[in-house]
């Protein structure tokens, strides 16, 4: 029987593999200071800085980054392995992220998606996500907004 996945706060001893997959996920990758910050800021009580990672025995399968911003819990990253895609893996880590959002008292989640990235769409629209209407901003930016409520029903988990 294979090990179950745990999502945990990340941790600073994990930033080289982060940064690893950061690289992987992203064609614009953050660079390791940023992400050493972002853990580091989510590890101080009450900052409004989220980071997790989930593990497969001592392997780091994915990871999600968010932050508290107007109100709302903004997913500012979410990478997965690619040969550990379509297996729950970004599903489990984005309702440890609602559910941060609700320990957080924020009524909203929300996040970016590049226009390109249907299967980040596909994603966000199968956990409960709506697209929100077009800005001129994020139509220059080339990136499609997507909300859904913190509060009611979970993210849906495939089996």
């Amino acid at each position: 029987m294979a090990a179950p996945f745990q999502i945990i706060p990340a941790t600073p001893a994990e930033t080289a593999e982060i940064l690893g997959l950061e690289q992987l996920c992203y064609s614009d990758p953050w660079n390791e200071r940023i992400i050493r910050t972002f853990v580091v800021a989510a590890s101080l009580p009450k900052k409004g800085y989220v980071a997790r990672i989930i593990m497969e025995g001592r392997a780091v399968l994915g990871y999600a980054f968010a932050s508290r911003q107007e109100g709302q819990l903004l997913v500012e990253r979410l990478g997965v392995r690619p040969e550990h895609r379509r297996k729950g893996i970004g599903s489990g880590l984005m309702a440890s992220l609602i559910y941060a959002a609700r320990e957080m008292k924020l009524p909203v989640i929300t996040c970016s998606v590049d226009d390109e990235n249907l299967g980040g769409q596909l994603f966000l629209k199968y956990g409960g996500f709506k697209a929100l209407p077009v800005t001129n901003e994020s139509r220059s930016a080339r990136m499609i907004q997507f909300a859904r409520s913190a509060n009611g029903h979970s993210w849906r988990v495939r089996h």
